[in-house]
């Protein structure tokens, strides 16, 4: 879609819909423009941001709230975000696309697919790992439970033992 006919959101709004305070959003947008993800600038140099843009700092907080490092979710979003272009109306009123960062980061589609599965890769070992300790956790909440009522019913068959000793005592 053309930018030109997009909605322009302020930082207050971006912030205020993502969820996030201002000051985050300035230090989010600064290390994305740091790892080559653009934003347009307005003639006062204030970032605008489109829904692109929301998006993809939804896809970071996303990302931050899952426990993953601000390095990788910051990788991640700027590799998936800036494969698109900027479609950027021209003085003549023409849509002229410019690529981005991204693109010229990545000249060979092999090793931009090799990131791609790399990451991929490492996201699933997190999921994974993350999944093998909750299910250990679950085993030794039931190895505990298990635990204490075998010790119950072992103590109610001492007990059964002993009553029937004393009945036998006094019987005879």
């Amino acid at each position: 879609m053309n930018d030109a006919m997009e909605f322009i959101y302020t930082s207050k709004e971006v912030s205020s819909s993502i969820g996030i305070a201002t000051s985050t959003l300035r230090t989010w947008c600064i290390k994305l423009e740091a790892a080559g993800y653009i934003f347009k600038r307005a003639d006062d140099d204030k970032r605008m941001f489109f829904e692109r843009d929301i998006t993809a700092l939804r896809s970071m907080k996303e990302l931050l709230d899952k426990k993953h490092s601000m390095e990788y979710a910051v990788e991640q979003v700027t590799a998936r975000f800036n494969v698109m272009t900027h479609s950027v109306a021209n003085d003549d009123g023409e849509t002229a696309l410019q690529p981005t960062a991204s693109l010229e980061r990545f000249p060979n589609p092999t090793e931009f697919i090799n990131d791609i599965r790399q990451a991929v890769r490492e996201e699933i070992r997190q999921e994974v790992a993350a999944a093998m300790e909750e299910q250990n956790k679950r085993i030794d909440e039931h190895i505990e439970r298990r635990d204490q009522q075998l010790m119950g019913v072992l103590r109610e068959l001492q007990e059964n033992r002993k009553k029937s000793w004393w009945q036998k005592l006094f019987r005879s």
